[in-house]
């Protein structure tokens, strides 16, 4: 095969399985971990560094859940925290106010055990409470 060819063939894979990408924003993979009628709460990522129950860790670490909340066409993102206030001035935020909603972190699990854990984000279970002000 010429390299002509060899690049025809190469630019139209490409294009072929660049076409497959679904750019709407509630594909069939998002992780929706609240709703209602008019609000859409759906998990996009989390970073675990909470100390395993294994291992003997000098502070409780933390996990940052990011999310996205979609609520009376309008999109927001955000992130809500394990760790909590660690001292005066340091604070992982656990809730917020947006959209006229409170939204708190209650618990994320699984919980790491051992040291080097990993978890698929479709294996996690966010507990969330959502107040409408």
């Amino acid at each position: 095969m010429n390299l002509k060819k060899r690049f025809g063939y190469i630019l139209l894979m490409y294009i072929f399985f660049s076409s497959c990408t679904n750019l709407d924003d509630n594909t069939i993979d998002d992780i929706v971990i609240y709703q209602d009628q008019n609000t859409t709460i759906t998990l996009l990522g989390v970073e675990d560094n909470r100390c395993p129950t294994e291992v003997i860790c000098w502070w409780q670490g933390n996990a940052a859940i990011d999310m996205r909340i979609e609520k009376d066409n309008e999109t927001l993102y955000f992130t809500l925290n394990t760790a909590g206030e660690i001292y005066a001035g340091t604070n992982y935020f656990e809730s917020i106010s947006i959209l006229d909603l409170n939204i708190e972190l209650i618990d994320l699990q699984p919980y790491p055990e051992e040291e080097d854990t990993t978890y698929s984000l479709y294996d996690y279970n966010v507990d969330l409470e959502v107040i409408y002000e």
